[in-house]
Parts: structure tokens; C-alpha cells; sequence
């Protein structure tokens, strides 16, 4: 072999490791953030609960090119959100008229195979997605009252707002009963926030938000699906049509 060729060889081999050590490099800094915020949120004492996996948030079913290349992609807990929550308003479509029924018995799996679904089975499949990358996240019920005041801290889609609610249907999500997401999230101190997640608009907003009444965490389809609070449900009414005169 000449001295030419057998240069040529070393450079290769150069060039190939190079490679592959920058891939695992890159990968390790992507991952980097799954620690850190690991660690804070055992360091806050945050709720395994907000982890779990159940029949309604079944991110096993899910398939795991999707989360895997939301994490790879992700460089912060705050920019896997931004991405999930892409993901979700662009492949699922949204309709407020889904029939009740299938609501109740969709979970975060089926409404990404479905590609349609409204607030309350869009925030299954964003909240599965969150707890598969391990982001504590639930879903969370409450009152959406228009003109919107709030201004968003990230539009990962400009312009799209929540669309309207309807008045109709007093316990059906749809009407002004909203559906959307918590989500902790790592501060620069370590400290750790809950920000607002809608994945009807990729919408995050601070929890002060007054457009968005928290009421109660949902954990079950049911409760995600439809209201058991009449009193709430009710007030919720009454608060947004004050709000649009």
C-alpha cells in the first residue's frame, strides 16, 4: 500500500470517528435536560402522580418515534413542551361537536391514531406525551372566558388562538367548560413553576392567566370528558357572558 493510500485510509477513519463521537456528544447534551429536570423534581418534592402512566394517558401506546424525536430535538423541559404541544395541534384536528361517547372512551393513544378530537381528548394526548419524556403534567378543567386578555408567553403557532367557546351544552367540554394542561416546569434558581398548556393552540401561558379558571385536576376520561361539578359549570356561564358584553 502506498504511503499516498494509507493517508487517505487514516483520514477516513479520522473523518468517521469524528462522527459518530459528535452524534454521542450531541445526544448526551440533548438528554442533559431529562436529568436536570429529574433532579428538580425530586429537589421540589413534586407528586409522582403527575408521572404516572393509566389507561387514560397511556404513553406506552404511543408510538416512540414520536417521543423520541420530541427529545432528541428538545434542548430544555421548556422546549419539549413547546414541541409536544406542536405535535399535538398538528396532527390532531379539532371538533368541538366529538360526540361525548367518544370522548369518554378515547385516551392519549387512540386520539392521536383517531387525528381528531376536542380540549378534553387533545390534553390526554398532550399530557401522555409530557409524562412519557418524564415532565410532570395532568389535565386540568376549567372555565375558558372570551375576548382573551392574556398575552402568551409562547406562540409556537402565531396568531392561533383557543377557538371560541359555544354556548351550549352546560356540563359538555366545548362550551365554556375548557379542557388544557399543567405543566412543571425548572426554573433558573431550581425552583420549579406551573405554566398552562393549551393543546387546542400551542399556547403557553403563565398560571396567573385569568382567561383560564382552574376548577380541578382530571384524572379519569370521565371527568376529563364531562363535568361533575353543576356549580362551577354554571358560575362558568354566567362569568362568560358578563366578560362578552
Amino acid at each position: 500500500m502506498t504511503k499516498t493510500k494509507k493517508m487517505m485510509w487514516i483520514i477516513l477513519i479520522v473523518i468517521v470517528v469524528l462522527y459518530f463521537s459528535s452524534r454521542l456528544i450531541i445526544k448526551e447534551v440533548n438528554l442533559d435536560w431529562q436529568e436536570k429536570y429529574q433532579e428538580a423534581l425530586e429537589k421540589n418534592m413534586i407528586s409522582s402522580e403527575f408521572l404516572k402512566e393509566t389507561n387514560v394517558f397511556d404513553y406506552s401506546n404511543i408510538d416512540r418515534n414520536i417521543i423520541t424525536s420530541i427529545e432528541k430535538k428538545a434542548t430544555s423541559d421548556i422546549k419539549a413542551i413547546e414541541l409536544a404541544a406542536e405535535y399535538v395541534v398538528n396532527n390532531i384536528q379539532y371538533d368541538d361537536d366529538l360526540d361525548t361517547g367518544i370522548c369518554v372512551s378515547s385516551s392519549a393513544s387512540s386520539t392521536l391514531i383517531d387525528r381528531t378530537g376536542n380540549c378534553a381528548s387533545m390534553s390526554m394526548t398532550l399530557t401522555g406525551l409530557l409524562r412519557a419524556m418524564g415532565i410532570a403534567a395532568y389535565s386540568a378543567e376549567g372555565c375558558l372566558t372570551t375576548p382573551y386578555t392574556c398575552s402568551a408567553l409562547y406562540s409556537i403557532i402565531p396568531g392561533r388562538k383557543p377557538p371560541i367557546p359555544k354556548n351550549r351544552d352546560l356540563m359538555k367540554r366545548g362550551g365554556f367548560l375548557h379542557q388544557w394542561v399543567e405543566v412543571y416546569v425548572t426554573k433558573v434558581d431550581g425552583t420549579m413553576d406551573i405554566l398552562i398548556v393549551d393543546p387546542t393552540s400551542a399556547e403557553i401561558l403563565d398560571k396567573s392567566c385569568q382567561d383560564y379558571r382552574f376548577n380541578q385536576i382530571s384524572d379519569n376520561a370521565q371527568d376529563i370528558c364531562i363535568t361533575n361539578d353543576l356549580p362551577f359549570a354554571n358560575l362558568c356561564l354566567s362569568e362568560s357572558l358578563e366578560k362578552r358584553r
